[in-house]
């Protein structure tokens, strides 16, 4: 069975009010769903905690089988397939020899990448 979880994250303003969700849809059932809300925060943050989120809670389920995390973010999806371990090798630096931006969040995102890729 595969388990699909959806994120989210948006924002008004961008710096300004905002929120993420995340959820998982099994066979056709909502099973999951978890969500917040802030009063100054930026989009991508948003993108990102969805994202965190949606990690924290397959580790914490330790759920060996495939899932997909759907995301409509461009940014989230390019730096968890691409970025996030060339960064680390970096020092958390970009391409652009610039710090990586929301380096809280996104040392959490690494982290968690790391739990799964040591338990699968």
């Amino acid at each position: 069975m595969v388990r699909i979880f959806t994120t989210d994250g948006s924002c008004s303003c961008n710096p300004g009010p905002g929120g993420y969700a995340a959820c998982e849809w099994n066979e056709d059932e909502l099973t999951w769903v978890k969500h917040e809300t802030f009063e100054n925060t930026t989009n991508n943050r948003m993108e990102l905690s969805a994202i965190l989120l949606a990690l924290a809670y397959i580790n914490s389920k330790e759920i060996e089988e495939e899932f997909i995390i759907y995301s409509d973010s461009a940014y989230c999806v390019n730096m968890i397939n691409n970025w996030i371990y060339k960064w680390s090798k970096n020092g958390w630096i970009t391409s652009k020899k610039m710090p990586v931006e929301n380096l809280d969040l996104v040392k959490k995102i690494y982290k968690e990448l790391l739990i799964l890729k040591n338990t699968k």
